[in-house]
């Protein structure tokens, strides 16, 4: 088996904390401290990434985790549940104002309509 290492120098936003594949496209929830990171993506098996950040309406660079569903991407911040509806290039943010236990989220899943955030106490 060969294995390939990609980085930052391929365009990752830091440490993968999360991965989620759809057909030939990678998505990786990354972080590095103290505020690099993001969601990487790349169309290409890997060997380029475009990460996105708070400037494309992340919550937070830190990014646990990440799943996707189509074109919907979810991304699990430190700071809400940010939710791409056009396949990671642009993003809303849900906190606890909007009805979340805490914007602290660990973990997402969704199923049809249903999303699952888990949180952990701010």
């Amino acid at each position: 088996m060969t294995y390939s290492i990609y980085n930052t120098a391929n365009g990752l936003g830091g440490t993968v904390r999360g991965i989620a594949v759809v057909n030939n496209t990678i998505y990786a929830a990354t972080f590095t401290a103290p505020s690099s990171g993001g969601v990487s993506i790349s169309t290409n098996g890997g060997t380029n990434f475009t990460n996105y950040t708070t400037a494309n309406g992340l919550g937070s660079n830190r990014v646990n985790d990440v799943y996707v569903v189509g074109s919907t991407v979810y991304a699990a911040t430190q700071a809400g549940l940010s939710i791409s509806t056009n396949g990671g290039t642009s993003y809303t943010n849900y906190t606890t104002s909007d009805g979340l236990g805490s914007n602290s989220i660990t973990k997402v899943f969704a199923v049809g309509n249903t999303v699952y955030a888990a949180t952990k106490p701010d």
